[in-house]
C-alpha cells in the first residue's frame, strides 16, 4: 500500500481530508470544513466545494469562510473560479442570511469578477444583505456600484453602519482610480 505523504504544513493527509469530509458525524464534518481554510493542498480546495453541499449549516458556514480565506490568502481569482461558482450556485438555493451574508464576505475575499452581479443584486434587491454587499463590492473593486453606493450614502432612512461602509467602499473605488 502506498503511503500518502504528508507536507510538513499540513495537518491531514488527503486521505484523512476526504474521509473526514465524508464522515457520518457531523462534528467532523464541521472540524475539517474548518481546519482546511490552512492547509495549502490544492485538494483541500476541492473538498470545500464539496462540503458547500452538506445538509449542515455550520458545516456549509465553515466550508464558505474557509473558501473565502483561501481566496484571501491565494490572492488568485482565477485560480479561485470554480470556488466563485460553487459559492454563487449555493446563493441561488438558501434562504439563510446569515450564510447568504458569509458568501458575499467570501466572494469578495476571493475578488473574482464574475461575482460583481450578484453582489450588487444584493446591494440593489436586499436590504439586509447591504452591509456585506457593499464590503464584496469595495474588495472588488466594483465600478458599477458606485450609483448604488453613492445613493445608500444619501438615504437618511438606511442605518449609520450601512452608509459608512459604503462611504469606505467608494473610498476604496477612488484609490484604484489613482
Amino acid at each position: 500500500m502506498m503511503m500518502n505523504s504528508i507536507d510538513n504544513s499540513e495537518t491531514y493527509t488527503i486521505a484523512e481530508m476526504q474521509a473526514l469530509a465524508h464522515h457520518p458525524v457531523v462534528e467532523q464534518r464541521q472540524t475539517i470544513a474548518y481546519d482546511l481554510r490552512f492547509s495549502t493542498n490544492p485538494n483541500a480546495l476541492l473538498l470545500l466545494v464539496e462540503l458547500l453541499n452538506d445538509a449542515d449549516h455550520q458545516v456549509q458556514l465553515n466550508a464558505i469562510r474557509s473558501l473565502g480565506l483561501w481566496g484571501a490568502r491565494l490572492n488568485s481569482p482565477s485560480n479561485m473560479q470554480p470556488a466563485t461558482q460553487a459559492l454563487l450556485a449555493l446563493a441561488q438555493t438558501i434562504n439563510d442570511q446569515r450564510l447568504l451574508d458569509c458568501i458575499l464576505c467570501s466572494l469578495g475575499e476571493i475578488g473574482d469578477p464574475i461575482a460583481i452581479d450578484w453582489c450588487l443584486s444584493q446591494l440593489i434587491e436586499q436590504p439586509r444583505s447591504r452591509l456585506c454587499a457593499a464590503a464584496a463590492l469595495g474588495a472588488l473593486k466594483a465600478e458599477p456600484a458606485r450609483p448604488w453606493l453613492l445613493q445608500i450614502v444619501t438615504d437618511q432612512r438606511e442605518s449609520s453602519l450601512v452608509r459608512v461602509t459604503c462611504i469606505e467602499t467608494l473610498s476604496q473605488l477612488a484609490e484604484d482610480c489613482q
